[in-house]
């Protein structure tokens, strides 16, 4: 089977979301069931990956092509349905019905994402106080108070319009989690419940790629890795946990670690030095490979997931994750109290008091960290192939 992944993100195992699935997807469609991959992305990517201009006219010409030259049967298309990207969904579908190729619209993000209510008003109000990225934060507060007064349904006939597009023009829409399904569904106003599938992306390094440190070796850290921006990401409750955690007497040793980059990541560590908080650090994009096999326990703060890659190489690197029960996939890899820990959303309070229990229990870490290596092996790269090779062959 010759397959095409469109995308518009780079293709490249060196970035972490999209970026990195497609290209280890990829890799894993040629290795392990022979079929050749192509792909065709806005942005430049690794050696090896074809950059297909689809902001020229003609891009349904073009396309149709595209796939009668390399003989492609299906289009794996991961474009993220934005206001500069979505219009090119129904081309990419004329071009692949010309061209009797089948057309598979995956989604990686959670349904209505757009339109959740982030808590994030203080953030917004100190970063147009300090004058940082004033248009966006200001188009933010606008929303965020319409969200507010109004509710979801001022905002509907917009997303049944955006999500609509990939459902009416596409042959198959996949979601990251059967969780998902309803609420896709409701948005694009669909009823067709056998035009929507659930595969989860798959963990990109196996088992054997992993370094392993014994629990009792690893450092006093909890570690967050996430893209410097509030947005979702809502690394302000991150600082506000900490505020909470340092205050402890017994926990002095323990050093927050936040990793990655990202258009708020100076006021973040202006913010953090205002506060005076002890023991944080801000090391930007890192390999991960050492912190993780270092690294005991791993929080994550989001609003909202598709589903989120982080916990799972946490998991399958032996780290303990705390979240915020803050979207439906985070139920796909944490269960509460057994192999990690699950806080009621937006209560720092809680999460704080959580952290600092696991902190202090080595015990509880190892017995997480054990069951979370084996939750961790329910994403691994054959079982999500083979779930990929049921729905395209």
């Amino acid at each position: 089977m010759n397959i095409l992944f469109v995308t518009d993100h780079k293709v490249t195992l060196r970035s972490g979301g999209i970026e990195r699935v497609v290209r280890a997807l990829g890799e894993a469609f040629e290795s392990r069931l022979g079929w050749s991959v192509c792909y065709a992305c806005i942005e430049p990517s690794e050696e090896g990956v074809s950059c297909f201009d689809f902001l020229s006219a003609n891009l349904e010409e073009r396309l149709e092509d595209f796939l009668r030259e390399r003989n492609i049967h299906c289009v794996m298309d991961e474009l993220m349905v934005r206001e500069n990207t979505f219009g090119f969904i129904p081309s990419i579908h004329r071009a692949c019905r010309n061209a009797s190729v089948r057309h598979v619209y995956s989604y990686h993000m959670m349904p209505k994402y757009e339109i959740t209510d982030t808590g994030d008003l203080d953030f917004v109000c100190y970063a147009l106080l300090h004058g940082h990225n004033i248009r966006h934060n200001l188009q933010r507060l606008l929303m965020l108070s319409w969200l507010r007064i109004f509710g979801e349904s001022f905002f509907m006939a917009k997303m049944r319009r955006k999500y609509g597009v990939a459902y009416e023009h596409s042959d198959l829409v996949v979601l990251e989690t059967e969780r998902y399904v309803d609420d896709y569904l409701r948005m694009c106003g669909g009823t067709d419940r056998n035009r929507i599938a659930a595969v989860p992306n798959p963990l990109p390094y196996g088992e054997q790629d992993m370094l392993i440190i014994p629990n009792d070796e690893k450092k006093k850290r909890v570690m967050m890795v996430a893209r410097m921006e509030e947005d979702h990401k809502r690394v302000w409750l991150a600082l506000k946990i900490w505020e909470r955690v340092v205050r402890q007497d017994d926990l002095q040793e323990w050093t927050l670690t936040l990793i990655g980059e990202g258009s708020d990541w100076e006021l973040f560590k202006r913010k953090a030095h205002a506060m005076q908080l002890p023991r944080i650090e801000f090391p930007g994009n890192q390999d991960l490979s050492s912190y993780y096999a270092s690294t005991p326990i791993l929080m994550m703060t989001s609003a909202y997931e598709g589903l989120p890659m982080v916990l799972l190489e946490a998991q399958q690197n032996r780290v303990v994750p705390i979240a915020f029960d803050s979207f439906a996939s985070v139920h796909d890899v944490i269960e509460r109290g057994e192999n990690g820990l699950l806080v009621r959303n937006n209560d720092v309070k809680a999460f704080a008091a959580a952290l600092e229990e696991l902190m202090r229990n080595p015990r509880k870490r190892k017995r997480f960290s054990e069951r979370g290596f084996e939750t961790s092996r329910n994403f691994s790269m054959d079982k999500i192939v083979r779930k990929w090779q049921d729905i395209l062959s």
